[in-house]
């Protein structure tokens, strides 16, 4: 085994190559200007690096891979389906997944306490509201947690789902590509977090974005907000939370009746549904 480049102490496994900066790809659209091939969704991880599944390669098959998720488990959001839509592919390549799924015990009617081979379900104190002392503590606790998964399974690739997952598995000589759904800085900003919750969430985004081997970000705007703010410069590559406008076509009839009931025929109707950040670009998210 040879060590990964940025840090010699990890062993990694001889069938993936050397970390490289991807080629940038371009997203797919259709006459709005909005990704919606699910295809863009489907992507190949190399320790750090993601490449489309165009470019499929047998050595993932078989990798031992740990994705670690945190937030609330029965609850509809957008987070929830990034992450489920990042495992499906990661097993569709063949790697052999096992998710650690970290939910809120302050809210136990959204989450549901699973000790299974390949989905771990385990409720944790708040990460970042309450008391910082308290969310510290869990920070430990699911290092604890997530050390003996990895040593349990023989853990080769750990792939979190946001900065604060990724601070939690660092440390453990194991590769952890780090998955930055949004700014988490700028929205804690703008809910008005405590001055104690935004330098938690600033340390844990610093620690990400140092510790880990590489970077998936959802837009390219992201990745250069990250690399500005912590002047880290790591193997990136940016997949989109892509929509797929097809699955609206059944409701091109609705949409008719509807526009004639409130009287809105030839009219533009404007919506926008997120959160307005300067990370988000159209039509990458």
């Amino acid at each position: 085994h040879s060590g990964i480049h940025r840090n010699p102490s990890t062993a990694r496994d001889a069938r993936i190559p050397e970390l490289r900066e991807p080629e940038r790809h371009s997203a797919g659209g259709n006459r709005y200007g909005i990704a919606y091939s699910r295809w863009h969704m489907r992507v190949q991880f190399f320790y750090g690096v993601a490449i489309m599944i165009s470019q499929r390669d047998e050595r993932t098959s078989g990798i031992r891979c740990l994705v670690v998720c945190q937030g609330d488990v029965r609850e509809y959001s957008a987070y929830k389906q990034r992450a489920l839509t990042m495992i499906s592919q990661f097993e569709e390549l063949g790697c052999q997944t096992v998710v650690l799924w970290l939910w809120r015990l302050s809210n136990p009617s959204k989450g549901e306490l699973k000790l299974r081979r390949r989905w771990i379900s385990i409720p944790m104190p708040p990460f970042n509201v309450g008391h910082i002392l308290v969310c510290r503590a869990t920070r430990f606790m699911s290092r604890l947690v997530a050390r003996i998964v990895i040593l349990a399974w023989r853990i080769e690739l750990v792939v979190a789902e946001g900065p604060t997952t990724a601070t939690i598995c660092a440390g453990n000589d194991v590769p952890v590509i780090c998955d930055f759904h949004a700014d988490v800085v700028e929205e804690a900003q703008m809910y008005a977090a405590p001055d104690w919750a935004s330098r938690l969430v600033l340390e844990d985004e610093r620690i990400a974005c140092a510790e880990t081997e590489g970077w998936i970000c959802a837009s390219h705007a992201l990745q250069q907000v990250l690399r500005v703010r912590h002047g880290v410069s790591v193997p990136a590559a940016v997949v989109p939370c892509c929509v797929d406008i097809s699955r609206y076509a059944a409701y091109e009839q609705k949409r008719e009746k509807a526009r004639a009931q409130f009287g809105l025929d030839g009219r533009w109707i404007i919506c926008y549904m997120g959160g307005l950040a300067k990370f988000q670009e159209i039509p990458q998210t």
